[in-house]
């Protein structure tokens, strides 16, 4: 059995740690890539399978000479540890292009480096398995065998020279293109620390090959710790930074996107102000506060008049810019009293919460009726508008938010038939709206049923001869609630369905 005073201590003692540090870093990338299923951890995971096999091949031929004394199969993990670094004429390419925001002309290099790495690749171990003697040299039996015969490469083959050729041309042509595209900016996530290492580990790799080159005959000192393997570890430390940043970079783009789908779910983008998911979410939670006490708060409502008609006159950029600055206003003058929310195109609430004394709501109504006074300023020209607002006592008007939004249109299609005013939420108003629903269905039932007819009036002169008819329109519905033409005509007219009746009195006339 081979002692330890034939083996540098240090050295034996270095490379059970750099193999334990790379075994380490390789189940991390794994974990980290199982766990995140981020791809940009792949070009990492294979750098990091390659360095394993390397240093950890480097350290089992150590061990397994001292243990055996047999000198073939250590040299068969040498050849194991040579044959690693091809990985890395395939990786290279692979993390580039992962890594990097390529243009046309560089992506084609990138995919010829990246083809090429697999055929050389390929051809190396083709080549060293047929003829290891081509890649490691060949054992002279006469040549008394110490630690040094086993780690370092004692003739420097042609196989070996051109593997370390294109190692070397790979690793070069990283360092260039992580350079460019980094000061460039044309970086998929944070690249300093895989660059730092790109350099280091191209060090040790060109200093470890010109070492062999012309030291291997001589007991040089770079063969007293295991050389290339510290490169390769440092490089693993350093791209193992690089994944941590890799997720930061990622959970801070998570929290971008995060912020703005809140922004996109909960705010008016174009106002500025919180929409109506956000009120909706915030009066659910305000109902759940009230079942654990008795405070209760107000909803005023705040509907523009006539505001389809703003947009049809003067078009819909005017009508945009006098949103924002109503919205501006309305900050401007009430934002102390409650929060504001959009609820609609041209519909808004203030929360009031903490209220003093019951006439708080009204004497705000009041106030926001009258802060609609003074006109609108646009691009030289001066834009009046009106509001009608509905004001929703809770709990007392509602404890959920279907029965408070139901009561709110009722409390609001009240107020609108006056305009520019405010209407408080009553149960008088809610049997309204209800016989109003009604009688709208009614009628949309008798245009289905074809429930008019026509009658014609004559129109004479004072000689009694007949001039023209008068058509006049007449439902035979025998419901009674819907009224005479003069009740349900303005009916008609509100719910949208005139159009129907004209189309069907037209009909009917020229029948």
């Amino acid at each position: 059995m081979i002692t330890l005073y034939n083996i540098p201590f240090s050295y034996l003692c270095l490379s059970i740690l750099l193999s334990g540090f790379s075994i380490f870093a390789l189940f991390k990338f794994l974990y980290i890539y199982i766990r995140s299923g981020r791809k940009e951890v792949l070009p990492q995971l294979f750098l990091a399978v390659g360095a394993v096999i390397y240093i950890a091949s480097d350290t089992i031929a150590l061990i397994y000479y001292i243990v055996t004394s047999e000198y073939n199969t250590a040299r068969f993990f040498i050849f194991s540890r040579e044959l690693a670094t091809v990985l890395f004429l395939i990786t290279i390419p692979y993390f580039a292009s992962k890594a990097l925001i390529l243009k046309q002309s560089l992506k084609k290099n990138n995919t010829f480096l990246f083809i090429t790495g697999i055929v050389s690749s390929a051809a190396i171990i083709l080549i060293a398995a047929a003829k290891p003697g081509l890649f490691i040299g060949s054992y002279d039996a006469a040549t008394p065998v110490n630690y040094r015969m086993i780690v370092v490469i004692q003739k420097i083959e042609p196989l070996y020279i051109f593997k370390n050729m294109m190692m070397m041309i790979y690793l070069l042509y990283a360092i260039v293109i992580f350079l460019y595209s980094s000061i460039k900016n044309k970086i998929t996530y944070p690249v300093n620390k895989i660059l730092m290492g790109l350099f280091i580990l191209a060090y040790f790799a060109l200093s470890g090959v010109y070492s062999a080159s012309f030291f291997n005959n001589n007991w040089y000192v770079n063969f007293y710790y295991p050389h290339i393997s510290i490169g390769i570890a440092i490089f693993l430390l350093l791209i193992s930074f690089g994944v941590d940043d890799i997720l930061l970079n990622y959970t801070s783009k998570l929290l971008i996107v995060n912020k703005d789908l809140t922004n996109i779910l909960y705010q008016d983008i174009e106002l500025g102000i919180p929409n109506r998911n956000s009120f909706l979410n915030y009066l659910k939670f305000k109902i759940d506060e009230l079942k654990n006490n008795d405070e209760k708060f107000s909803l005023v409502f705040i509907d523009i008049d006539d505001f389809q008609h703003i947009n049809e006159s003067f078009g819909e950029n005017i009508g945009d810019e006098i949103l924002k600055l109503l919205t501006s206003r309305l900050l401007n003058y009430f934002k102390s009293y409650g929060n504001l929310y959009r609820v609609g195109g041209d519909e808004f609430v203030f929360i009031l919460e903490d209220l003093q004394s019951d006439d708080e709501p009204v004497n705000f109504a009041n106030r926001v009726i009258k802060s609609f006074r003074n006109p609108f300023p646009i691009s030289g020209d001066s834009y009046l508008v009106t509001a009608s607002l509905g004001i929703i006592n809770v709990p007392h008007d509602g404890n959920d938010v279907n029965t408070i939004l139901n009561n709110v249109y009722s409390v609001i299609r009240n107020a609108k038939q006056t305009k520019n005013t405010y209407k408080i939420f009553s149960k008088e108003i809610v049997d309204h709206s209800s016989d109003m629903v009604n009688r709208v269905n009614l009628l949309r039932s008798s245009i289905s049923n074809n429930q008019f007819t026509m009658f014609y009036q004559p129109i004479v002169d004072a000689d009694e001869k007949l001039i023209y008819a008068e058509s006049l329109l007449r439902c035979t519905n025998p419901d009674p609630s819907i009224g005479g033409p003069g009740e349900f005509i303005p009916l008609l007219e509100k719910a949208g369905i005139m159009k129907d009746v004209d189309d069907m009195v037209i009909r009917k006339v020229f029948h």
